[in-house]
């Protein structure tokens, strides 16, 4: 959550002399996730800006039924690595699905994703030459992918599926399930989040206790609180 509160300039609020507060935040919170900060800050704006957009939304290859989501995740892990290369062989992006095209199309955001791993990859080559191969593996590059797999899940597919609809209250949905806010830190009105990106995390829960009954009228009806089809039976109702 601090990469994403970063990301929308939460984390300094309506004070823009401490803008840097976010970079700093933004900056340490994507190390541990081997995760570009800046480059996931341009994406992330352009899926606000056209959600549920399947011609625009940066996000929108990660929709689709949930059996699907280990393989899409697998091709994200795997082009984080390969991008570099995919950038310099001629045509090489047309080697992607035009979704997974579409999140990697600005030369802005690949060079920051390539900084992003040097910074994240040195450490753990450094680690592994100096006889710490297997505890960085196991306590920092498992974890870091097991953390990505759970960001896609609860942040990216859960509160968008199924992606068929655009509109103020059809692209992003409400999803209520014991723990829900637990599980995913507050964003389970994940609706009201598109609606006040600058609220942070920790008031998502105070606003919808205030607007979450008249929206409950204008959503659709599958959005709120049910997650609708292809999701886990334990979000069911």
């Amino acid at each position: 959550m601090p990469l994403h509160e970063a990301t929308h300039g939460n984390a300094s609020g309506r004070h823009g002399h401490l803008r840097w507060v976010d970079d700093c935040v933004g900056w340490l919170s994507s190390i541990p996730l081997m995760f570009s900060y800046r480059g996931h800050q341009y994406s992330h704006m352009k899926h606000h800006a056209h959600t549920s957009d399947p011609l625009r939304d940066t996000d929108i290859f990660i929709g689709g039924p949930l059996a699907e989501l280990p393989g899409k995740y697998l091709i994200f892990a795997w082009l984080q690595l390969l991008l570099p290369v995919l950038k310099l062989l001629p045509r090489g992006q047309r080697l992607l699905s035009t979704p997974m095209r579409r999140v990697f199309e600005s030369g802005y955001e690949i060079r920051f994703f390539r900084r992003q791993q040097r910074i994240s990859l040195l450490p753990l080559v450094g680690l592994s030459l100096a006889g710490f191969f297997w505890e960085a593996l196991l306590l920092w590059y498992l974890p870091s992918r097991i953390g990505l797999f759970v960001m896609f899940l609860v942040f990216a597919w859960l509160p968008h599926h199924p992606q068929h609809e655009r509109g103020r209250y059809r692209d992003t949905r409400i999803t209520l399930f014991p723990g829900s806010t637990l599980l995913i830190r507050g964003h389970d009105p994940h609706l009201l989040h598109h609606m006040f990106p600058r609220v942070h995390t920790s008031a998502c829960q105070s606003y919808f206790a205030r607007f979450g009954p008249p929206l409950s009228s204008k959503a659709h009806a599958s959005r709120v609180p049910s997650p609708g089809p292809g999701a886990p039976k334990i979000l069911l109702r």
